[in-house]
């Protein structure tokens, strides 16, 4: 009897020990490969959607720097004058001198050539007046909304302004 109890003892831990491996090689082993599967395919997932955050990052920084320097270019197209307007130029800064009480003689050559691109001509301003008024002058001019370079500045006897320099026109 104690033979037959340790046959069948034997029988069914060699019958459990082959369901027991029939389990993990048909269902546990291939659900292990595919839990590092789908592991492997979310990692590349989730390194994909980084990269295409990055991107559109990316992107909305270009767009914005691209509304900038659309605003500053149009902001510099403000300060250049263009053809045609040149007379706008020169009574703007009669008018100036006529709040600030002084004369002013504008020399300048306006006959440029006309084509695409900046253009840089020279520019002399005489004035006359009261020292204040001279210094008014030069402080309402530097608020102009047009880009011109003085590189000479000179005030004679306290009453006499010349600025020589450089007037850009589009």
């Amino acid at each position: 009897m104690n033979q037959t109890l340790s046959l069948k003892n034997l029988i069914w831990s060699g019958l459990s020990l082959l369901i027991a491996l029939a389990v993990l090689s048909f269902i546990i082993y291939p659900s292990i490969l595919n839990i590092v599967d789908t592991n492997q395919k979310i990692d590349y997932e989730k390194s994909s959607l980084e990269s295409k955050l990055a991107n559109q990052m990316s992107v909305n920084k270009v767009k914005k720097d691209l509304i900038d320097v659309q605003v500053s270019v149009n902001k510099l197209d403000q300060v250049f004058i263009k053809p045609g307007k040149e007379l706008e130029f020169i009574s703007s800064i009669e008018n100036l001198a006529t709040q600030n009480k002084v004369t002013v003689d504008i020399k300048s050559d306006f006959n440029y050539p006309k084509g695409q691109g900046l253009k840089s001509i020279p520019l002399q301003i005489t004035a006359e007046g009261s020292y204040d008024n001279l210094i008014n002058f030069i402080k309402d001019l530097e608020s102009l909304p047009y880009y011109y370079d003085f590189n000479t500045i000179s005030i004679i006897n306290g009453s006499n302004l010349t600025l020589v320099g450089q007037i850009y026109l589009q």
